[in-house]
């Protein structure tokens, strides 16, 4: 179940990211339905967990898992072939790409402790006194948040600028995991924990464009996929440390290990990568100038 499930939703995720590239689709408004749907399913399974155990929780889920994956096999072609062999896609070029490489290490470790943090979460909500029904309240609440900031990123895109983006994803992870391992009140704690849905709103609606601008369309497949293939090794690492931590001192210390982590990621950003950050910033800009004159 682990390694499917696991892969099932970084593949949705890369799915979706290249459909809408194809197909001229904000990538936010297809995953703002997931997010909602997502909330939904968390507030309803926390309650079916409470009543009927897990057992049934898990045997409702399989069943609408199957239903999902013979519904992917419905679906048309992302891309069209016959493009697509004119320009095949190169792995030399992406591992050669020196702004997409520091991009993927500063990604590994951004995404990969959020990741991580997502699935040992509820077992400091459990440590914290909360049952699973409160659990499933939390998330939908967090899911909320995550969902409703698509809206407004995808509104206001046109004025983002992604290297500030990219900076205040990593501080916010930074605060929220130094105070999951404080003694602040369990309230404080959920309350900080509402920034986790804007984290992961923001870094959803701007890494795959980030990767088109990097490595270009025709590789940007290929950069997904290193890049999930990344946080797969990441979350496997980090849940089984992670665990090993938290059974053998405290959450504490393991909440400072990823606040650390993430510290040295942000330095490692400002240092590196930002400045390959900008130079998307800047295409994004005459991009938008081109449409725009266009239009005239």
């Amino acid at each position: 179940i682990a390694i499917t499930g696991t892969s099932h939703y970084g593949l949705l995720d890369s799915l979706s990211t290249i459909y809408s590239e194809f197909h001229h689709i904000n990538f936010s408004n297809i995953r703002v339905y997931g997010s909602m749907a997502y909330a939904i399913g968390t507030t309803v399974s926390g309650f079916v967990i409470g009543w009927f155990g897990f057992t049934t929780s898990f045997g409702i889920c399989f069943f609408l898992f199957i239903i999902s994956s013979i519904l992917y096999l419905t679906l048309g072609e992302v891309n069209n072939r016959a493009e697509e062999e004119k320009e095949k896609r190169s792995y030399k070029e992406v591992f050669t790409n020196e702004g997409f490489m520091l991009y993927f290490a500063f990604y590994f470790v951004l995404y990969g402790t959020m990741k991580t943090n997502q699935h040992l979460y509820g077992l400091l909500t459990e440590y914290r006194g909360l049952n699973s029904s409160q659990f499933g309240i939390i998330y939908t609440s967090f899911v909320l948040v995550e969902a409703i900031t698509l809206v407004i990123l995808d509104k206001f895109d046109k004025k983002l600028k992604y290297e500030h983006v990219l900076f205040w994803i990593a501080l916010q992870s930074i605060a929220m995991y130094f105070v999951n391992g404080s003694s602040l009140p369990t309230m404080v704690l959920l309350i900080v924990g509402l920034v986790r849905g804007t984290s992961y709103a923001m870094l959803l609606h701007v890494n795959y464009k980030i990767v088109v601008k990097l490595v270009g369309v025709r590789n940007a497949t290929i950069g997904i996929l290193l890049l999930e293939l990344a946080i797969s090794i990441f979350v496997i690492l980090g849940d089984s440390i992670g665990g090993y931590v938290i059974e053998h001192t405290t959450f504490r210390e393991y909440y400072w290990i990823l606040g650390v982590l993430q510290s040295l990621a942000l330095i490692f950003y400002l240092i590196f990568v930002r400045k390959f950050i900008k130079k998307v910033d800047e295409a994004r800009k005459e991009e938008m100038l081109g449409v725009e004159n266009e239009k005239v």
